[in-house]
């Protein structure tokens, strides 16, 4: 396995606390601690053509890269109204331009429309989107001193190519050869492959085909002890994405594009790796190179500054139907990715701080600041289910993805 580095992390206990369900909070809550959200109506479309040059509002972040369908919370506009930030949303389309500032040569990042919003009593507000294409930034525009815009390229996203035969069997059993007769003893043998005009057969195409590729993946995170959550995951079947649904519809019903980006946003990986899956232009090679990073990745998760193990990944679960990790807002406006544990190894965290519930990102739960003991690296946060006074009843940790 690779090196699954920490840098925001959070640990929720699953047990029910009351005998009347889960700890777990629904996504449709995921950003409650926002306020009551308002819709956006849209007059443009959010989908534009590869290879198109479109200006956006820019938004810099430290240490968040989204892929395609992730949400993000921010707070935008400051000291404007209601009708005024409705009117400056749908005014510009609703799109904003979001990239991860930690990059040097070449600047990629991905269109996040503006989904709701919230004005707060301060006067400021709050905005929810979802990521939807990927983007190379070839220019930055000052056009005052509040707003930063920038003139993005659409990137493509190269579909797999259908292959040109149909997909074989691939096992044969020999049949009775008399009627009556007794059974023999039978082998599964591969069945040979029909010819093809083609130079290949169909097990070097099977290394492209996208279908063949997904159910791979499948395969690889069902038959591991280390990514349990994604079966024990429990959703709402009228949700089309959820994590059962993602491992558990057969490849030939995935979007293999879909299906790779849900993926690169959901198993842990350093700020390196997920700018090179978002930097990739082939859903192919997405695909291989994804299940790459499964096959090498290691059990353990570690301090991103000095490399102490904090936890397994086996204590990876999701907090809500949308999956293990989520984009998150804090009271400051800082935006943190983040990745939910169940355990971790609490010698190695230090945990020196009062409970606090304000602004919790979970309703019923308090938050600590978790630190890393050896180099005192902020790693996350510890959540503690509550009920009457504070008291502990479950815990969780969230650590800085």
């Amino acid at each position: 396995m690779m090196d699954p580095h920490v840098h925001d992390t959070m640990t929720v206990d699953e047990r029910p606390v009351d005998g009347r369900g889960s700890t777990r909070p629904s996504g449709d809550g995921a950003h409650a601690y926002l306020g009551e959200l308002q819709d956006v109506e849209h007059v443009h479309r959010s989908l534009l053509p590869a290879g198109r040059v479109v200006t956006l509002p820019l938004v810099y972040l430290r240490d968040t890269v989204l892929f395609p369908g992730d949400e993000l919370p921010l707070k935008m506009f400051p000291g404007q109204s209601v009708a005024a930030v409705r009117s400056r949303i749908a005014g510009e389309g609703g799109l904003l331009a979001v990239v991860c500032v930690d990059q040097s040569l070449e600047f990629f990042g991905t269109t996040v429309r503006v989904e709701h919003f919230h004005v707060g009593e301060d006067d400021q507000t709050a905005v929810t989107g979802v990521a939807k294409q990927r983007f190379r930034l070839k220019a930055v525009r000052h056009t005052d001193l509040e707003t930063l815009k920038g003139d993005v390229e659409i990137l493509p996203d190269y579909a797999p190519l259908p292959l040109p035969f149909p997909v074989p069997r691939t096992t044969w059993k020999r049949p009775n050869v008399l009627p009556g007769a007794p059974s023999l003893p039978t082998r599964r043998r591969p069945l040979r492959l029909p010819r093809t005009p083609g130079h290949w057969d169909y097990r070097t195409y099977r290394l492209f085909d996208g279908a063949a590729l997904v159910e791979q993946i499948q395969q690889t995170m069902l038959a591991s002890a280390d990514w349990n959550w994604f079966r024990q995951m429990t959703t709402d079947e009228g949700s089309a994405a959820t994590l059962v649904r993602s491992l558990t519809l057969p490849s030939s019903q995935q979007d293999p594009t879909t299906f790779s980006f849900w993926l690169a946003g959901n198993i842990p990986m350093d700020q390196r790796q997920r700018l090179e899956l978002l930097q990739i232009n082939c859903t192919v090679r997405r695909l291989q190179r994804l299940l790459q990073l499964l096959q090498a990745m290691e059990e353990h998760i570690y301090c991103a500054r000095c490399e102490t193990p904090l936890a397994k990944t086996r204590d990876i679960f999701s907090m809500t139907n949308q999956g293990a990790t989520g984009t998150f807002l804090n009271p400051g406006g800082c935006v943190h990715q983040t990745l939910t544990l169940r355990a971790i190894q609490e010698s190695n965290t230090d945990n020196g701080h009062e409970h606090s519930t304000e602004a919790s990102w979970f309703p019923g739960y308090a938050w600590s600041i978790l630190h890393c003991a050896r180099c005192m690296n902020h790693l996350g946060w510890r959540f503690d289910r509550i009920r009457g006074c504070l008291s502990t009843i479950s815990s969780a940790f969230v650590a800085q993805h």
